[in-house]
């Protein structure tokens, strides 16, 4: 265990702690760096065991009630989310005020806006602590998605974000076009660009080993050495097309083999929309699943998955897929919904993946990666394309901004 004196930082979600990747990672990042590390969010979902044996790493949860039910009306929605981000906040400050120990570096999860930035900024004055907020996307532009860009909500959270998000005292983001739209629409310059990278580069499993990976996270499934397994991790929210992957399933079902076997992962608000209208639908080419993995399963899966489905289609459109950062860690190639250009700061579409725009486009894809030679040529495009991890940007990247005086 590194000694008391060692640098203190809180890495702060108003999220699922163990399904927000990125912000793990920085904690991943900020231990092998030096620094204590106070994780702080949502306990919806158990750590992966690279956090929670950590002896620098601590959580400490966000108690909350649940998210509100989706179909709900616009006004039920608004109170229900303003009363159970309220009550987060007032934990959350609880928390960072007298429950940890002091902190050098408050590194936040931009969105959502409210409370993060409330509460950041309170307790980072409180102890002279540096304020970094790492933007992932907009909460202004997530919050259009459900009630319209003209909502004059949405255009307050817009002014807030703004004026609130000014207040820290440094910036990380996740993309180049996402520092660009900082600086030209909500005068936040000076963003640090750091791309989401894996944290290692797993060897590819070779066949007895894929084979018993399969039998063994699915072992009432018939899949076979002609089954392509495809892996479409989601977060049912949306901002996720996933609803496509059906219309694709039954316009592949007009002719041809093979048979694909798709696993949709994650849990969120949309699933049990998807689950219902599954269940009315029956394919002759596709088996699709949905489910829910562990941690280390769901790694197991990215190496054991021929291909991955991304349906990520950005309310802001230049936020980027961590799942995509996932795959290619894996060695796994994928099809991913081309959402627009910042998608190519990630992506070469042909490369270590095919894009697509509809179902159509989707169910033309599926049939190209059927032909061996061509998915064994994006499988060999991976490696060379994503031979970095996040450990070795990060320290260059990132940093530099934690440690550098306000």
């Amino acid at each position: 265990m590194r000694p008391a004196t060692s640098p203190h930082a809180a890495v702060l979600v108003f999220g699922d702690l163990g399904r927000s990747p990125r912000m793990l990672n920085h904690a991943l990042a900020l231990a092998d760096n030096g620094f204590r590390v106070s994780l702080i969010g949502y306990p919806d979902t158990p750590l992966p065991e690279e956090i929670s044996q950590r002896p620098e790493i601590r959580a400490y949860p966000i108690r909350t009630f649940r998210r509100c039910p989706p179909n709900l009306p616009k006004l039920v929605f608004l109170a229900w989310t303003a009363a159970r981000l309220g009550w987060a906040q007032l934990h959350a400050l609880w928390v960072l005020l007298f429950a940890i120990p002091r902190q050098n570096v408050i590194l936040a999860q931009n969105p959502p806006a409210f409370p993060t930035l409330f509460a950041a900024r309170l307790a980072a004055r409180r102890h002279a602590a540096k304020f970094v907020l790492d933007w992932h996307n907009f909460g202004f532009s997530m919050l259009a998605m459900r009630l319209g860009e003209d909502n004059a909500t949405v255009r307050r959270a817009r002014s807030y974000e703004q004026k609130a998000g000014r207040h820290a005292d440094a910036h990380l983001c996740v993309s180049n076009a996402m520092a660009e739209r900082m600086r030209d629409e909500l005068a936040i310059a000076g963003a640090q660009v750091v791309h989401d990278l894996p944290v290692r580069l797993e060897d590819p499993l070779d066949r007895t080993e894929r084979e018993a990976c399969l039998r063994e996270l699915f072992p009432n499934e018939a899949i076979d050495e002609q089954t392509l397994v495809l892996h479409c991790p989601t977060s049912w929210t949306d901002d996720e097309a996933t609803e496509m992957l059906l219309d694709a399933a039954a316009l592949l079902d007009q002719d041809g083999d093979p048979l694909y076997f798709v696993v949709a992962t994650g849990i969120g608000p949309r699933r049990a929309a998807f689950e219902e209208r599954l269940r009315t639908m029956v394919f002759k080419r596709c088996a699709i699943r949905t489910g829910f993995f562990s941690p280390e399963d769901y790694r197991r899966l990215l190496a054991a998955a021929d291909c991955g489905l991304s349906f990520h289609r950005s309310s802001s459109g230049v936020d980027l897929p961590m799942k995509l950062v996932d795959f290619f860690g894996a060695g796994t190639p994928a099809l991913a919904l081309d959402y627009g250009p910042c998608l190519r700061e990630q992506v070469k579409d042909g490369r270590e993946a095919l894009l697509f725009r509809n179902a159509e486009e989707l169910a033309k894809r599926l049939d190209e990666i059927a032909q061996p030679d061509r998915l064994a040529a994006l499988r060999r495009n991976v490696r060379p394309a994503w031979n970095r991890t996040w450990g070795e940007a990060w320290a260059r990247e990132a940093l530099p901004v934690l440690e550098s005086e306000q």
